[in-house]
């Protein structure tokens, strides 16, 4: 072991006969090098913790007022070593807690794995020409109207019954305001058509709103058919979100 010898050099203690040797010594000693390497990761991870750089200041204040008491020579490669150590065991400790923490299995509801995926932003824009009635109904949406939008998608679905966009949007509305069983149905509806473009998108709102519904067998089904399809554009949320419902049983 060589870390006397590390701590005097890294706290400056050496003459410079004593570092020229020691630099010649880390090309030679595969041992010293590596020992050194450690030592240097370990500083820096304790120059960049604030917490650990308030303790080393309350150490170093201990060691100096005992010094004075007892008529200690104060030594600062031996303050040095013992504060690293100190240090060593507060920065292991940390990793410690920190791997038991992510080695436990944390149970997600089925409530808050859909709160951590549900998002609309990425839902598609309407691309038809747009009339009076069209436009009513996205206004209700954009505002957040969805009991009133999806009335009024309703009603432009009874006279257009394949607008696929607009009962895409009907069941977001549905599933806004907590009608899953409703948007399930629309969902189906769009992926029967399996070359739909919007049928990769409702495939992943009907695994969501499956979820969200507490019907977990279907929703793992529906992910475990988005994971298969390598062109999936949610291919890599299904894959966190099964693994997610896995694990917690």
């Amino acid at each position: 072991m060589h870390s006397r010898k590390i701590d005097k050099y890294l706290s400056g203690e050496m003459n410079q006969e004593d570092i020229d040797r020691f630099d010649l010594e880390l090309k030679l000693n595969e041992q010293l090098l590596h020992e050194y390497k450690l030592s240097i990761e370990l500083d820096k991870m304790i120059a960049e913790d604030e917490e650990l750089l308030e303790f080393r200041k309350q150490i170093q204040e201990v060691h100096e007022q005992k010094s004075k008491t007892l008529g200690w020579k104060i030594v600062q490669s031996d303050f040095y070593r013992y504060w690293r150590l100190a240090a060593a065991s507060v920065v292991i400790i940390l990793m410690l807690s920190g791997m038991l923490y992510l080695a436990i299995p944390r149970h997600y509801s089925n409530e808050k794995l859909f709160s951590m995926y549900y998002n609309t932003e990425d839902v598609l824009s309407v691309t038809r020409s747009a009339d009076n009635q069209l436009l009513k109904a996205m206004l209700k949406y954009q505002h957040k109207e969805f009991d009133e939008a999806a009335m009024l998608f309703d009603a432009i679905l009874q006279e257009d019954e394949n607008n696929t966009v607009i009962r895409f949007y009907k069941g977001v509305a549905y599933i806004e305001t907590r009608r899953y069983n409703d948007a399930i149905k629309e969902f189906l509806k769009i992926t029967s058509e399996e070359d739909h473009l919007f049928t990769e998108h409702a495939n992943w709102f009907l695994g969501l709103t499956y979820l969200r519904n507490n019907e977990t067998e279907n929703a793992i089904v529906i992910f475990r058919d988005i994971m298969n399809d390598a062109d999936n554009y949610y291919r890599s949320q299904a894959f966190e979100i099964h693994e997610k419902l896995i694990n917690r049983n």
